[in-house]
C-alpha cells in the first residue's frame, strides 16, 4: 500500500476500474519517479515540458529501453489523462531510446577451419575428413551430415483403417 495520499488514491482509482495489481504497481513506481524527478512537486502543477524533460532523462541520462521509457510514458500520461482529467496534449519532442542493432558474428574461412581441428571427441570425428576416421559428407541444403538424416518411417499397409 502506498504511504502518500496522493499515491493511495491513485491506486484506489485503478482498483475501482479493474486494473491488474501489476499494472497499479508499474504505473505508481513510474509515477512516484516522475514526482520526485521534479522535486516532489504536486503533478497537477507541472505541464507537458516536465513531462518531456522527465522522458528525456530516462533516454539520455539513464538509458531505459524503449520499452521501459514507454512504460513511464504510458503511466504518466495516465495520471494526467485519466486522474488528474488534465491531457497533456501533443508530446513529440522528448527523446527516444533506440535499439542498438546487433552486428552477426561471421567467422572467415581460415577461422572455421582453425575450430574444426580443434574439436575432439564425437563432433570431431564427424568433421574429420582425415583417413582412418569417420568422414560425413555435409549437403549443400542442410548442416547435418548425409549419414545421420532422419529416415521417413514407411506406414504399414497391413493395418485396418480406424475410424
Amino acid at each position: 500500500m502506498p504511504s502518500s495520499p496522493f499515491l493511495r488514491s491513485i491506486s484506489d482509482y485503478m482498483r475501482v476500474r479493474g486494473y491488474s495489481l501489476r499494472t497499479i504497481k508499474s504505473y505508481l513506481y513510474w509515477i512516484r519517479y516522475f514526482i520526485l524527478f521534479n522535486n516532489k512537486n504536486h503533478p497537477g502543477e507541472i505541464g507537458a515540458r516536465q513531462v518531456e524533460a522527465f522522458l528525456t532523462y530516462l533516454a539520455v541520462d539513464r538509458h531505459v529501453s524503449p520499452s521501459t521509457q514507454s512504460a513511464a510514458l504510458n503511466a504518466v500520461a495516465f495520471l494526467y489523462n485519466r486522474f488528474l482529467d488534465q491531457p497533456l496534449g501533443d508530446m513529440g519532442q522528448f527523446s527516444r531510446p533506440t535499439r542498438q542493432r546487433k552486428l552477426p558474428v561471421v567467422l572467415t574461412t581460415a577461422e572455421m577451419t582453425g575450430l574444426l581441428d580443434n574439436l575432439s571427441g564425437v563432433r570431431s570425428r564427424l568433421t574429420s575428413s582425415r583417413p582412418g576416421r569417420t568422414s560425413a559428407r555435409f549437403s549443400r541444403n542442410s548442416a547435418m551430415p548425409t549419414s545421420r538424416r532422419p529416415r521417413s518411417i514407411p506406414m504399414c499397409s497391413d493395418r485396418a483403417p480406424t475410424g
